[in-house]
């Protein structure tokens, strides 16, 4: 008989949203609308909008040695994916900000 495998299924669809949201954020002025989302509650808020619109993804640890991936980036298939998350991110920053100044 063998031994039992130790598999973990993580989500790694979230630690991408927060690095690509922390890398957009370093692009814009200190004194803009969107120095807004430095505050954590808000910036909470944008990733849970865009995490809301887009497909989870997985990876799976078969053996405890197996580290996760540092960069989340592995999981777009193509350029064309990236433009479209960093799209999803400026749109979800517009809809939330219009929508606390309604």
């Amino acid at each position: 008989m063998s031994a039992k495998m130790n598999q973990r299924l993580i989500n790694l669809t979230c630690q991408l949203v927060i690095q690509e949201v922390e890398e957009i954020l370093r692009g814009y002025p200190p004194n803009t609308y969107y120095s807004t989302f430095i505050i954590q509650v808000w910036r909470q808020k944008l990733i849970n909008h865009v995490l809301n619109q887009i497909p989870n993804h997985y990876y799976t640890i078969l053996e405890e040695e197996q580290e996760l991936p540092q960069d989340a980036r592995f999981l777009y298939s193509s350029l064309a994916e990236q433009l479209q998350m960093e799209a999803l991110i400026h749109e979800s920053m517009l809809d939330l900000i219009q929508q606390h100044s309604k």
